[in-house]
């Protein structure tokens, strides 16, 4: 099973023997990879659209996998109970609609989480510190030209401080990855969308404390990029 690189960061991330759910599958090809390659022994995929989940059962199908995968039409996971996997991966789904899917059934923030949010990862990683769970790695990549975050997260069983600096929630993990096109271009595609939000602020006759601080991050993501020269 061919897979985007995005989705092949994912698979990589996940832990051999997880039993995995995978939300919003789609062709459902995460999880027919990784039950494919052994990785998983069996898993679940999940979609609320009626055509994305037929294109699952048909992966499944193709590739042989119709007793270890299990198919189903729901939202998020509202069709799975907690001891049915041991892995939840939620991949390309915007930042806030993942924060409501993942706190919507509680019991998947103890399971290993395998996140790609498409837009507003702070949002996510806020949820994230939010309910104790910390963020183990955040790996940069370069797909068709976009940049994404892929997050391996779980609870460790000790205190997860919040961070005190928007900057954190931001970039995540990603300062602490190797240097690299990926990483690069992902530290940019924040700060192209602080400076948005500042032209905005400065449009719109924001106050000047709030476009000042807003200018101290657009200059705090500067000074990272350059570390990525």
């Amino acid at each position: 099973m061919r897979l985007s690189p995005r989705l092949q960061t994912a698979a990589e991330l996940c832990p051999r023997g997880a039993v995995l759910c995978d939300v919003g599958s789609d062709h459902g090809k995460l999880p027919a990879a990784l039950v494919e390659a052994g990785v998983c022994p069996s898993a679940i995929a999940t979609d609320i659209g009626e055509g994305p989940a037929a294109r699952a059962e048909q992966t499944v199908a193709l590739c042989g996998l119709s007793r270890q995968i299990s198919v189903r039409r729901c939202d998020g996971l509202t069709g799975v109970q907690a001891g049915e996997c041991t892995a939840v991966s939620i991949c390309g789904l915007g930042g806030e609609v993942m924060e409501h899917i993942l706190t919507g059934s509680p019991w998947s923030l103890d399971k290993t989480l395998i996140l790609q949010p498409q837009s507003k990862a702070e949002v996510l990683r806020a949820c994230l510190y939010r309910n104790g769970v910390a963020i183990e790695r955040e790996v940069p990549v370069l797909d068709r030209g976009r940049c994404y975050s892929v997050m391996l997260a779980r609870r460790t069983g000790r205190p997860v401080p919040f961070p005190d600096d928007r900057l954190s929630l931001l970039l995540g993990g990603i300062p602490a990855e190797p240097a690299g096109p990926a990483k690069r271009a992902y530290i940019q595609k924040v700060l192209a969308r602080q400076r948005r939000i500042l032209l905005g602020m400065l449009y719109l006759t924001e106050t000047a404390e709030g476009a000042d601080r807003q200018q101290t991050i657009v200059d705090q993501l500067k000074e990272v990029l350059d570390t990525c020269l």
